[in-house]
């Protein structure tokens, strides 16, 4: 047992104890001051914790291939609700031969050819006469203009054996047609939107207008049907549709109107049931005239396509709501 000066002793040295600062402590535990809990260095540079383990997705390699939530990355970098957004709506592509977008060119003559975006494509010669077509943008939206009805001046293949167009459409019995165009004045002779065919000729496959209230459809040379349409000098959506399969001839042609089906003035026997496209290799194919010239329109022609395929009403009206927004190459 200590005596009563050793016990003196040791409460002198614990008093003295108090009085002396704790050693400074380690770099990361809480000290004077802080608020939070202990935290180690790594988990200040973005490592997981394990409080976090329960909410967190697993970064490791195995997971790389996995879904993204919205508004993240997949692992082509692409994802859903992503801040580039969801790619929009396209234009139709079943059955596409060919689509000439008409852009090459806010004004001017200098581009020789408009581009073919269907692939393979069949690019067309642009022969300028003096000062028609001519590139304008009216709206914001491009395309080749002609000054005057009954001129020259068109885009065209010579001649359209061997090419894409040729193969896609020769004994088709499914076609549209489909284009964006202001026309503003034409030939009483009929100024022509879009020809195939060879010389002076009506033409194999044509879209024809010889005022601004009619529209013909002619195939194999000759006018098979007329359409009570309304030109009004604005940019509107034509669609002609020809399906031979169908039993009634009423049904085997229709055309549209900024997505509106147009009436028919005037009915022929032809194109007859399961009736194929003639068309000579030898023939030419124009934009905005015929093949010898002298059948443009005045105006402009902001687009044009061509599919090996019978659209439906549906179709149509998704097509028209797109290109009366743009029509330009996306």
């Amino acid at each position: 047992m200590r005596s009563d000066g050793t016990t003196a002793a040791l409460l002198l040295l614990v008093a003295a104890g108090a009085c002396v600062g704790l050693p400074p402590e380690p770099p990361g535990q809480v000290t004077a001051g802080s608020t939070g809990p202990s935290v180690s260095p790594t988990a200040t540079t973005g490592s997981t914790t394990a409080a976090d383990a329960s909410t967190s997705p697993s970064t490791g390699a195995d997971d790389t291939a996995g879904t993204s939530g919205p508004g993240q990355s997949t692992s082509d970098g692409v994802g859903s609700g992503s801040s580039t957004g969801e790619p929009g709506p396209t234009l139709v592509d079943a059955g596409l031969v060919s689509r000439w977008h008409i852009d090459e060119a806010a004004m001017g003559q200098d581009p020789p050819v408009l581009l073919d975006a269907a692939m393979p494509g069949d690019d067309l010669t642009i022969v300028y006469q003096k000062s028609s077509p001519v590139f304008e943008e009216v709206g914001g939206h491009r395309g080749l203009a002609w000054s005057f009805q009954g001129i020259d001046g068109q885009a065209q293949l010579a001649m359209v054996g061997a090419t894409n167009l040729y193969q896609g459409l020769v004994q088709q019995r499914t076609i549209t047609i489909e284009l964006v165009v202001e026309v503003d004045a034409v030939v009483g002779n009929g100024s022509r939107l879009f020809h195939m065919g060879q010389g002076t000729n009506a033409g194999q496959l044509s879209l024809r207008v010889d005022e601004l209230t009619r529209l013909d459809v002619v195939w194999a040379n000759e006018p098979v049907r007329t359409f009570d349409v309304e030109l009004d000098g604005a940019r509107q959506v034509i669609h002609v549709v020809i399906d031979t399969q169908q039993r009634l001839a009423l049904d085997r042609v229709r055309a549209y109107v900024d997505g509106m089906p147009q009436r028919l003035a005037s009915l022929d026997a032809r194109p007859a049931l399961d009736e194929g496209l003639e068309l000579s290799p030898f023939s030419a194919f124009v934009l905005g005239n015929r093949t010898t010239g002298n059948r443009s329109f005045r105006g402009t022609l902001f687009y044009a396509a061509v599919y090996a395929e019978a659209f439906t009403a549906d179709q149509v009206q998704h097509d028209t709501a797109l290109l009366l927004e743009d029509d330009d190459t996306p």
